[in-house]
């Protein structure tokens, strides 16, 4: 009886910990109603011995000056809030996946009267699929900012062999794809461009 009542404490004190630390912490920011900056993300796959069947890009954008956040009650520290948006990339080749991505996709704003948070992209990652495979290729912030370009490379055994059982991702280090993967070495580059071209809103 007495482990049952501790049990049961531990999980109300951890609840009250969980409440706390959501209720602070502004991971459903207030979308911007008109986002202005846009960027093109684009993907592609080169001479994969696959075609790929859809593809679903990934934006994550976090708080780039956490000294506008609340430390945490118990550990003192400040979190990293991040927040992830998904967008449906149209097909812009027989090889090449593209999407527009607002970087002020989230409005800042002041949380816990320690000034104002700002919001910023801080990587995109596309999801390639054919059947059950899961194949993965994106960029950091840098790259986006920068209307950058990254390649990164895949094995013939992660396209065509490896189980499906998780994703597998392209690396941007060919060395380490050929040390750790078997096979030919596919390269799949994502591409940043500015465009000033805002999409239409349906």
């Amino acid at each position: 009886m007495l482990k049952s009542h501790r049990i049961a404490g531990m999980a109300i004190t951890t609840g009250v910990v969980l409440y706390f630390f959501l209720r602070d912490t502004p991971d459903s920011p207030a979308k911007n109603k008109d986002p202005r900056e846009w960027v093109a993300i684009e993907v592609d796959v080169g001479d994969l011995p696959i075609p790929i069947d859809s593809a679903l890009l990934t934006a994550t954008y976090t708080i780039e000056n956490i000294s506008c956040l609340k430390p945490l009650m118990i550990s003192g520290a400040t979190g990293q809030p991040f927040v992830t948006t998904y967008i449906d990339p149209r097909k812009v080749s027989p090889h090449a996946f593209q999407a527009k991505v607002p970087l002020d996709r989230f409005e800042d704003d002041d949380y816990h009267g320690r000034g104002v948070c700002h919001w910023k992209i801080s990587s995109v990652d596309f999801r390639l699929r054919h059947g059950k495979r899961d194949l993965r290729a994106g960029m950091g912030s840098e790259g986006i900012l920068a209307s950058g370009s990254v390649r990164s490379y895949i094995s013939e055994w992660s396209v065509m062999s490896a189980p499906t059982d998780w994703p597998e991702y392209a690396l941007t280090d060919r060395k380490a794809a050929e040390m750790s993967q078997s096979g030919k070495i596919y390269t799949v580059t994502v591409t940043a461009k500015d465009d000033a071209h805002v999409p239409d809103r349906k």
